[in-house]
């Protein structure tokens, strides 16, 4: 998402049907003609489906078939259904729900069905187990009330209060909007379910933040840079000295640095890659503190706090990224002994100089 989702989110809300996995066409063509023949009922077809896709249960059915059978009846044999017919993921759906558990993200998947089918198919199409999930929310869509109680159980959970901006909501359907329009919170439509981007237009979301599939979501911009500030015991900031030859910074000193690719689907992974790939040095990246633009091949470059995990561990210099690595004062930064990066000047001028 080329404007926005480099922003670093703590709690990520993701729909799960047609978000997560590739339920509508599955369920159309597979499952609801597999139970139609269950029920001994009439499946009166796709059109009927979308029409009512995305309410709960109990209200689509009836319209969907034509015939006498009970809810619970029919929620048991969907069930069975969907063990031996397991729906497909979403393209890229099990690597970045990977990422963000691995960088301690809040992750909540937030449904209209039913709990028992949610958990099923984590455990079936995703491949998880349900407690993976920090959160699984199910509920009727549009609701009023169901991102105050997502807020409270991040607070218990997490134990401190989350603001509406540090969310970013993923969803499918013009319901998913509707639930978090206009509460400051950021929402990302796609358009792998019933609802078009015509549909996401009208109601008023930018052009923007509608995207084709989860996979063209949550990545951050290639034109954006990370500066990953690791500091030793006693103050000084790691520094490494640039020694690609035709680069038009060769020689010049910065923090481990590199620019984002579509792979790394947080900022926190290309901290993470790039200080391996120039130190091999295994780090966690503990907050951003600083983004700025830049007058280089990059538009905008994000200053990452982070931490070396085993501080033992040698640093080893990558000889086709940097030529060397110091350990370097803040006062030896500021002095303008060494030649920087002007981005990296820039940033210390401004938080150290004061």
């Amino acid at each position: 998402m080329e404007k926005s989702t480099h922003k670093n989110y703590k709690l990520y809300i993701f729909d799960y049907d047609d978000t997560l996995v590739q339920t509508l066409q599955t369920v159309i063509d597979v499952h609801y003609p597999l139970l139609a023949k269950q029920l001994g009922c009439q499946y009166l077809g796709e059109k009927v489906v979308r029409k009512y896709w995305g309410k709960t249960l109990d209200l689509s059915l009836p319209a969907i078939f034509k015939g006498d059978f009970t809810y619970e009846q029919v929620t048991d044999m969907l069930v069975q259904i969907y063990e031996k017919n397991p729906i497909l993921l979403a393209e890229g759906a099990k690597r970045i729900l990977d990422i963000l558990k691995k960088n301690d993200k809040f992750i909540c998947i937030f449904s209209a069905v039913e709990p028992k089918l949610i958990e099923l198919g984590i455990q079936s199409s995703l491949k998880m187990k349900k407690e993976s999930f920090d959160l699984i929310v199910s509920s009727p869509k549009p609701s009023t009330e169901i991102l105050p109680f997502i807020k409270n159980e991040y607070e218990k959970i997490r134990g401190t209060p989350i603001e509406n901006k540090d969310i970013i909501y993923i969803g499918d359907s013009t319901n998913d909007f509707l639930t978090v329009k206009d509460l400051g919170i950021n929402f990302v439509g796609i358009t792998t379910g019933v609802h078009t981007k015509d549909n996401f237009l009208e109601l008023g979301l930018s052009e923007e933040f509608i995207f084709p599939s989860l996979k063209k979501v949550i990545q951050p911009p290639t034109s954006h840079g990370i500066v990953a500030l690791l500091q030793n015991d006693e103050g000084k900031f790691l520094f490494v000295k640039e020694a690609r030859i035709h680069d038009p910074f060769y020689g010049s000193w910065s923090g481990p640095h590199g620019r984002c690719n579509n792979e790394d689907i947080i900022e926190e992974e290309t901290v993470t890659r790039v200080t391996f790939e120039e130190c091999q040095l295994h780090i966690k990246p503990i907050r951003k503190v600083y983004e700025q633009k830049v007058d280089t091949k990059l538009k905008t470059v994000a200053f990452w706090e982070a931490g070396i995990i085993n501080k033992l561990e040698k640093i080893i210099a990558n000889p086709r990224e940097i030529s060397e690595f110091r350990w370097i004062s803040i006062e030896e930064i500021i002095s303008g002994s060494l030649p920087l990066y002007p981005g990296i000047k820039n940033y210390f001028k401004n938080q150290y100089s004061r």
